[in-house]
């Protein structure tokens, strides 16, 4: 028979606190046996008074605590464990319905007593024998993962009770604290478990999955915990006034820029509860120890290995997907914490996205292309991109629908706003007219909606966070090449001293070391692509750049009504006097700038400007398929066509690039299921058929590509000379393939030929002229300095004496220079070679006007003579397709440029009269080369060169007579910069001087002063000089008279 004992008093308290008067079991399981201790012996029933003494006992003396099971079995490894357990077999003894009968026990006051025991436990860390603060989080964090609801109840209990005993600061305090604690543990332990796998020689990719999989878990562990405590309204309402919320006082700076709180602003994520939070990621792929154990398999495998190993492609796809999963739950959770504390109410929220505003006030040396960015005072990439993803996600909840709710005059509010905008540049506005602006507004009481604040964190995040991660990766780029290509020469010197066992030990020790840095420099990099190429982030980025530019064109638009209604450029009447008589003028453009668009931080464009040009620069874009390309497109084609928007040039230059690379002509590889694609001759890039989808592009952009070609002449900068190569590069290249297009190429022969832009047109001329001189004239020195060192080289090699006194080194240095000198100069100097061929093709009448036509046939003459004359063999040099020097093409360009021209009779006078170059010997050898040699032009095209040089001839017996009747003509008859008689003498209206017409023409495309006294001039002040002019004429027909009569 079977006797079912009733539950007491004393079996219950026994039961919900682990102890025994019996024997040391209960219920088959161990529990503690009070009567052997001194205190208790005399005990038989427990009581509601013993519940303090049993506490207090287990706690502070009863060392085998820990060798006793909790709720599921597993042993207790802090106080909390067994203070959690006891409220846990609390709540399951008081809904026990067995249980009903016991009156006598009060459970609201033994749960009172758990929880201040609790509460003591995680504020007096001493007070306990059983763990400290990292066991304790490490409990929270084990029960948040198994009993989440009867934890939150738990928590929840333990704040109102703090609350109750006013001690609700203290405990969030203690736990906020003892969560940073064993955060920093965890992560100490994990670099030193990555420094231990970097020790390893062969890694394996499941240690790398391994260590990912370790550090999710951690982090997700201590990231839940924390969703759970920011879930309880109490705790969230004291989180402003945490210790632990703002260490350093940059909240309580303000915008005002504090410079000790600026130096120390990289403690934030080692003191901040919110920066050690925000700063975990999965891999910690910002991390130099982390990331290289996690690529460690990896890194010294080439891309052609990768591609040719299938097992090894998969292994690294395995690893990158992985990185991503366990990113996005990362990245989902610390959203979800945020976007917790800031629905909890107005206050919070704006204390909360005032922390994120002061983190970024003092972060603005992220962006600094400093050799050592470690160094800068800054806080790291970790932090700042994950703070720059939540805001993504924040964003993507209104960015690319509701942009019209963001307030545009947020930035004219400075007095109002948490951001400090006082250092940013502006789009087109001095600081002293933006706070003057201000004023206007300082008295009125602003509170921005949160997606008008949300907008403008996400946009300095953008560009300080994900920004400042993109130029350290490009400063990190060449510090990686840098490390690869001393490893080559390494390489080279074991191959040399192979025989010599000392020389050879100390190159492979230096070797090793070498590798060390490599591997960690190399692991950052992938790190940072394999964030860069994560698909889910990427999309969210993209979403945030589509809204953008629409609410930026929003702005712009006279109306506000895009994108319901497409913007007409230009914004300004072009008509208008005042606009012809100043077009260039800064001070007038900036003046017409549309406010607010004028104030906004130009962070907003370089942001995504810095994102695009990363991302079009791998071989399969994401952008390619995005929906943000036309929103994209419209503000490119507003911005380059509108030159008051923007004072800075290298805005429009990043933009093209961006344009210009996704323009590339390009084609599928026909390897089936790839996504690899290659540059070819066939396909224009995806960016063409966009801008011929795009009705604003199809408008606007060639004249504000045309227009950005001649200003970029001067951008302002130490470097401007150069900088305007580049620029010019990338608009040549869209240049290409938008000609190709029926519409395009139409428009711009208009251009061209219409009297209304006609200077316009003759400056675009003029500047790619000077261009593609200096660039020639470049590549063929660089071509030439190659070739002498290449030369010296081999003669070394071989033992002969050396003909310079540098040493090896230096001569080999020299080689790189110039032949990285050759490169870029080649380059540039072949697009715009194809320019100029396939333009005199259709509109030859443009280039043989008086200001131009003879420069180009000098320019033209003199190249002939560098590609056939005797000059020609200084340009051999090993593999020129290295430096894409293709003397063919570029020959028989420069001859077609010449048949192109030879309808043209100002163009033969001008080959005529360059006595210094003109050669009809060197026409026939490049018909010999091309024709005879090579076979890459017909019979046709030869004869046409012929006849070009037949009609040049006849041309230059002319002027050899004239130069003879002309030899001893007065001085004042010469053109003072050209020493040649003026055919159409001018005065020029402040020096005074009398000058040909055609010379002053050609000056003032390219400088808009007077030579003489550097005082500005148009051409229309110019003043014809009649008198000259007649005197000269009449000379001209005495010495044809005297010739004819002698």
């Amino acid at each position: 028979m079977n006797i079912t004992l009733k539950p007491t008093k004393h079996s219950i308290l026994s039961d919900i606190f682990g102890v025994s008067t019996i024997s040391n079991s209960l219920n088959g399981k161990k529990v503690t046996y009070l009567r052997s201790t001194e205190e208790f012996k005399d005990l038989t029933l427990i009581d509601i008074d013993d519940v303090d003494a049993i506490i207090n006992y287990q706690l502070c003396e009863n060392t085998n605590l820990m060798k006793q099971p909790d709720i599921n079995g597993a042993l207790y490894e802090s106080a909390i464990d067994y203070l959690f357990c006891c409220f846990k077999r609390l709540h399951l003894n008081r809904i026990n319905a067995k249980n009903s009968h016991v009156q006598d026990i009060d459970y609201f006051d033994l749960e009172r007593v758990i929880l201040s025991y609790t509460n003591v436990v995680l504020q007096i860390n001493e007070f306990t024998i059983h763990g400290d603060k990292k066991l304790f989080i490490k409990s929270l964090i084990k029960w948040n993962a198994t009993e989440r609801p009867d934890l939150t109840i738990f928590i929840q209990k333990l704040l109102i009770l703090a609350k109750e005993n006013d001690e609700l600061l203290e405990l969030a305090n203690a736990i906020s604290g003892a969560l940073i604690v064993y955060i920093k543990f965890e992560t100490m332990l994990r670099n030193k478990h990555a420094k231990e796998l970097n020790s390893k020689d062969n890694m394996s990719f499941s240690e790398g999955i391994g260590f990912i999989e370790d550090n999710t878990r951690i982090t997700l562990g201590a990231l839940m915990l924390f969703q759970l405590l920011v879930s309880d309204q109490l705790y969230v309402q004291t989180l402003p006034l945490l210790g632990t919320f703002d260490p350093i006082n940059m909240v309580r700076s303000g915008t005002t820029i504090d410079p000790e709180i600026k130096k120390n602003i990289s403690m934030v994520e080692k003191y901040s509860l919110l920066g050690v939070l925000l700063s975990a990621d999965v891999s910690s792929i910002f991390n130099p120890q982390t990331s290289s154990a996690v690529f460690s398999p990896c890194v010294f495998i080439d891309e052609e290995t990768l591609r040719n190993d299938r097992f090894l492609y998969d292994e690294v796809k395995d690893l990158k997907q992985i990185i991503k999963t366990n990113q996005a739950s990362i990245t989902n959770m610390q959203f979800s914490i945020i976007d917790k504390i800031i629905r909890h109410g107005k206050e919070t929220r704006q204390k909360i996205l005032k922390w994120f505003a002061c983190l970024l006030n003092y972060n603005g040396l992220r962006t600094s292309e400093h050799n050592d960015p470690d160094s800068l005072a800054c806080s790291s990439d970790s932090l700042m991109v994950n703070i720059s993803l939540i805001f993504m996600k924040f964003a993507g909840h209104f960015i690319d629908s509701k942009f019209d709710k963001i307030d545009a005059f947020y930035v004219l509010h400075k007095h109002a706003i948490a951001l400090n905008l006082e250092e940013e540049t502006k789009m087109n506005a001095e600081n002293t007219e933006w706070n003057e602006h201000c004023q206007q507004y300082s008295q009125n009481i602003y509170e921005p909606n949160f997606m008008t604040e949300c907008f403008f964190l996400c946009s300095g995040y953008m560009y300080y966070g994900v920004g400042g991660a993109i130029i350290r990766d490009s400063l990190e780029e060449r510090k990686c090449n840098a490390i690869k290509d001393a490893i080559e020469k390494m390489n080279e010197a074991l191959q040399k001293q192979k025989s010599n066992i000392f020389a050879k030990k100390f190159i492979e020790e230096k070797k090793q070391k070498i590798q060390a840095d490599y591997k960690i420099s190399k692991s950052k990099r992938m790190g940072f692509e394999t964030f860069v190429l994560n698909q889910d982030i990427s999309s969210e980025i993209l979403t945030y750049i589509s809204g953008t530019c629409k609410f930026l064109l929003r702005s712009l638009d006279p109306n506000h009504q895009y994108p319901a209604c497409l913007i007409k450029s230009p914004l300004i009447d072009e008509r208008d006097p005042e606009f012809k008589e100043k077009y260039d003028d800064l001070v007038y453009l900036r003046s017409k700038a549309p406010v607010p668009f004028k104030y906004f931080p130009v962070t907003i464009l370089e942001g995504i400007l810095k994102y695009c040009n990363i991302m079009v620069r791998f071989v399969y874009s994401p952008m390619r398929e995005h929906s943000m390309i036309q929103p994209f497109l419209d503000l490119a084609t507003v911005l380059l066509r509108n030159n008051e928007l923007l004072s800075n040039p290298h805005i429009k230059s990043d933009l093209i690039t961006v344009m210009a690379i996704c323009s590339a002509e390009q084609k599928s590889n026909s390897t089936p299921n790839t996504n690899d694609w290659f540059m070819d001759e066939n396909k224009p890039g995806f960016m063409i058929d966009e801008i011929i989808g795009n009705k604003m592009a199809c408008d606007s952009l060639l004249y504000g590509l045309l227009d950005f070609y001649i200003r970029v002449e001067k951008t302002g900068g130490s470097n401007e000379f150069y900088d305007k190569f580049n620029s010019r590069y990338y608009i040549s290249m869209i240049l290409e393939q938008l000609y190709k297009i029926p519409s395009f190429k139409k428009q711009l022969i208009h251009i061209a030929l219409s009297d209304e832009h006609r200077k316009f047109f003759t400056t675009l001329i003029a500047r790619m002229l000077n261009d593609l001189t200096f660039l020639l004239d470049e590549s063929f020195a660089g071509l030439t300095e190659v070739h002498n060192c290449y030369l010296e080289l081999q003669k070394r090699i071989r033992g002969e004496p050396a003909t310079t006194e540098e040493s090896m080194e230096d001569l080999r240095s020299r080689l790189n220079k110039a032949a990285s000198r050759a490169e870029s100069c080649i380059g540039l100097s072949n697009l715009s070679m194809s320019l100029f061929r396939i333009l005199t093709r259709d509109i030859p009448q443009c280039f043989t006007i008086p200001e131009l036509v003879d420069r180009l046939a000098s320019m033209l003459n003199y190249n002939l003579n560098m590609l056939v004359g005797p000059q020609c063999k200084n340009l051999i040099v090993k593999n020129p397709e290295k430096y894409k020097f293709d003397p063919k093409t570029l020959l028989k360009d420069l001859c077609s440029i010449y048949i192109n021209l030879s309808n043209e009779q100002s163009f033969i006078i001008a080959a005529a009269k360059d006595e210094r170059s003109f050669d009809p010997n060197l026409f026939e050898q490049a018909i010999r080369n091309l024709h005879n040699r090579l076979r890459l032009i017909d019979e046709d095209f030869a004869e046409n060169i012929r006849h070009f040089v037949h009609n040049v001839r006849e041309e230059k017996l002319i002027f050899e007579q004239l130069d003879v009747d002309m030899s001893d003509c007065p001085d004042e008859f010469l053109d003072p910069l050209m020493y040649i008689v003026m055919e159409d003498p001018v005065i020029l209206p402040r020096s005074r001087i009398s000058i040909d017409k055609k010379t002053i023409q050609q000056h003032l495309l390219n400088d808009p002063t007077d030579p003489f006294n550097r005082t500005p001039l148009k051409f229309e002040e110019v003043i014809p000089n009649t008198e000259l002019k007649a005197r000269i004429d009449a000379y001209k027909r005495e010495k044809r008279k005297q010739r004819l009569h002698g």
